[in-house]
């Protein structure tokens, strides 16, 4: 049997395999990803029949192709699927089930056609059994046959169909039970001590983990952050294992394939519920339970690889269960800032006055800068933003914070300000029709352009209550003339095919309690002629 070369699995196999005492498989850890996936490792001393000890059916996991595996000191030669045909207990059983286990007893059979009502009764002779495995291909098969007072009757299915009510003796026997095939993976041993030590590791699709934060804001310049995990168990259940939380989501070739080890077929998994990478940053579920936890849960961060861990010890939840766990909580210093996205100026753009914008007011929107304040990276979550007044909190709002290295800049978008209208005007100072013309095109066309020279206002007002930094910006393809304001251009060449440079023009304006400020810059541009 091949050894399984993992990096999480070398780290744990080790305890894993020398401190299994009881008998039989235990989860020690799970390893629960942000896209639906977990990776369970297990282990524990198994008792050997004839070498081999056996998963039953409802232990066999639902692992994903390629990934579920044994090892053992004692070595293993090869793991099988195989079948036992069990005789299991029928929980509501059917008419010919009843009459095959109460053969030699007597029984009364009240049968209806159309109107008419007549009575069988006699002993149950004999039962015809189907062997196991095979399947009934016959339209109307005997069923048994009924030892009456004026000879034998055989009951075949379509009479049992007719059949309104029936009458046992009074010592009949309602546990019917049936030949169920039940199916069981065996790992066979090289070595056939009466017990051996074994491991189990493999990756499921279902139970997985969500992460969720609350911010408070406690002061002008204060917060607390809270990083919570909401986590479902999925098929796998939990006694004080070891639950650790992978910051991230790896993807996994044959995740949605089951082995056939396990069950067979593909796991059908439809577009639109299918976990991306991607949108697990948004899409979250909403299930948190209380979390039995005896002992209490210990939490710590690590990492392995390219992936950070929030590793929570003695955690206990069964199987298709929901819980929340707090992870951690810093107090930590922030910013308020505010930002405003002046209009886009390229050769398509007609100046602002010129198409009914001159009186609208550009959105501003509320943002939060911060430093991550912990010892392992923040992972991206939705944030729920609340605000301490009068000895209570208010909700604000709940964005969206990317994943923020240590030490690195976390920034949230609180809402759009009312407080803070601004606007921007321009004015045309010169035009210069036909001023650039693109070289003649194979199809005997070429672009005209205009220079045109502009020069822009921009008003604003603080109608807030407290002093505010404006960060405005405005991308230019053109080129930036000159500013009344202190500013800062980025400029990058000319897309290809077109005369203008980029400019990215940035300014920071500072506004206190009821002030109103106005600035001007200048620019010109190639304007494309229609």
């Amino acid at each position: 049997m091949k050894l399984y070369h993992n990096t999480l699995f070398a780290l744990m196999l080790g305890s894993v395999l020398s401190s299994c005492a009881q008998s039989g498989l235990q989860t020690r850890s799970i390893f629960m990803y942000k896209n639906g996936f977990a990776y369970a490792v297990s282990a524990g001393k198994v008792p050997l029949k004839d070498g081999k000890w056996s998963l039953q059916r409802k232990d066999i996991p639902p692992a994903s192709m390629g990934s579920l595996w044994f090892q053992s000191p004692a070595g293993i030669n090869y793991v099988k699927r195989e079948t036992d045909t069990l005789l299991k207990a029928v929980a509501r059983p059917g008419l010919d089930q009843l009459i095959r286990a109460n053969v030699g007893k007597r029984l009364g059979l009240v049968l209806t056609t159309g109107d008419v009502s007549t009575r069988l009764e006699g002993t149950i002779e004999k039962y015809f059994e189907l062997p196991a495995g095979e399947t009934d291909l016959t339209a109307n098969p005997a069923v048994a046959v009924l030892k009456t007072a004026t000879g034998k009757v055989v009951l075949y299915r379509e009479t049992l169909a007719h059949v309104l009510a029936a009458e046992f003796a009074d010592d009949v026997s309602y546990e019917a039970k049936e030949k169920t095939p039940e199916p069981k993976l065996s790992v066979y041993f090289k070595n056939t001590p009466g017990s051996a030590d074994l491991s189990m590791v493999y990756l499921q699709q279902h139970g997985s983990w969500s992460p969720e934060y609350r911010m408070v804001l406690t002061g002008d310049t204060k917060a607390k952050l809270t990083l919570g995990a909401e986590v479902s168990s999925g098929n796998t259940e939990m006694k004080n294992t070891e639950l650790n939380l992978v910051v991230g989501a790896p993807e996994f070739s044959k995740g949605y394939t089951l082995s056939r080890l396990c069950g067979g077929e593909s796991i059908a998994v439809d577009d639109w519920e299918s976990p991306k990478a991607e949108e697990n940053k948004a899409y979250f579920r909403n299930t948190a339970a209380g979390v039995p936890a005896p002992g209490g849960i210990e939490v710590s961060a690590s990492k392995a690889e390219d992936y950070y861990m929030y590793t929570l010890k003695n955690f206990s939840l069964q199987k298709n269960e929901h819980a929340w766990v707090q992870i951690l909580e810093e107090n930590m210093d922030v910013q308020h800032y505010f930002t405003c996205g002046l209009p886009p100026v390229n050769e398509y753009s007609a100046p602002v006055t010129d198409d009914g914008n001159a009186n609208s007011y550009l959105d501003v929107y509320h943002k939060l800068k911060f430093k991550n304040p912990a010892k392992q990276t923040l992972t991206a979550a939705p944030v729920f933003v609340e605000t301490e007044v009068s000895g209570s909190t208010v909700a604000l709002s709940q964005p969206v914070l990317e994943t923020v290295p240590v030490g690195g800049a976390g920034i949230i978008t609180l809402a759009r300000s009312t407080d803070i209208p601004v606007k921007e005007t321009d004015t045309e100072v010169k035009r210069t029709p036909n001023a650039y013309s693109t070289p003649v095109s194979r199809y005997g066309t070429s672009t005209v352009y205009d220079l045109v020279q502009m020069k822009s206002t921009v008003s604003l007002e603080n109608q807030g209550s407290k002093e505010v930094k404006l960060e405005l910006a405005k991308s230019i393809s053109g080129k930036f003339l000159s500013s009344d304001a202190p500013n800062t251009v980025r400029t990058l060449k000319p897309d290809r095919g077109t005369p203008n440079a980029n400019n990215l023009v940035t300014w920071e304006i500072t506004l206190k309690p009821g002030e109103k400020k106005s600035f001007s810059f200048t620019f010109e541009y190639y304007l494309r002629q229609e």
